[in-house]
């Protein structure tokens, strides 16, 4: 990735209306590369507030798709990333993603494969949670507290949101395989935990192969 293909990203955000990524950053007035390295945004206002979303902008290559008459109907048959992972299996049961090896930090991303199984709702996936056949998960969990203390669950409470029931688990019957697999609900994720909270603890503490809810 280049600042080039930041700034043409940005550009095209703001010359394509119909363009709608979710939670769009704020239009600059302004998107330029001064070097291969360094992409300056100018807004008209300050958006210091939207950081965030400006850093969260999806950024893609240039050469690709500078020559797309409307980028809004263009869907690129090989997309690229910058990021850890890549998908390499998908379906509606699940989806794996496996170590992209283009990676610019390769050497710190210990997870080679993270599974994805999709459970329809959390009375579902609690039961794989807490039987240990998947490792992590951001659910609704009916008295977590009482189900720890007695030991019924095999799951370690990692954060509990003060308001409800729900938490974020982590199954401590961790697979012999070096994988992660996390499972995801259809059901309301309104009152689940962020999963920003989940990915930051797995980078923080994965040390031996886990699975991911």
């Amino acid at each position: 990735m280049t600042a080039s293909d930041v700034a043409s990203s940005f550009n095209r955000l703001k010359n394509n209306p119909t363009l709608t990524p979710v939670n769009p950053p704020p239009i600059p007035a302004s998107a330029t590369a001064t070097n291969a390295t360094t992409a300056v945004l100018t807004f008209s206002q300050p958006e210091y507030a939207n950081l965030y979303l400006i850093g969260g902008m999806y950024v893609v290559p240039q050469h690709v798709w500078q020559g797309v008459g409307d980028p809004s109907k263009f869907a690129d048959p090989s997309p690229v990333g910058t990021g850890p992972y890549v998908v390499s299996q998908f379906s509606a049961q699940k989806y794996t993603l496996s170590q992209n090896a283009k990676y610019w930090q390769l050497s710190k991303v210990h997870v080679p494969s993270i599974i994805f199984p999709n459970y329809v709702s959390n009375d579902t996936a609690n039961p794989a949670l807490s039987n240990g056949h998947i490792d992590y998960a951001g659910n609704a969990v009916s008295n977590v507290l009482d189900s720890l203390a007695s030991g019924e669950a095999k799951t370690d409470s990692m954060a509990q949101q003060a308001a409800s029931a729900s938490c974020l688990a982590c199954s401590r019957a961790y697979s012999s395989a070096p994988v992660l697999v996390m499972a995801s609900s259809t059901a309301s994720k309104s009152s689940r935990p962020p999963f920003s909270i989940a990915w930051r603890t797995v980078c923080a503490s994965v040390g031996e192969p886990l699975r991911i809810a």
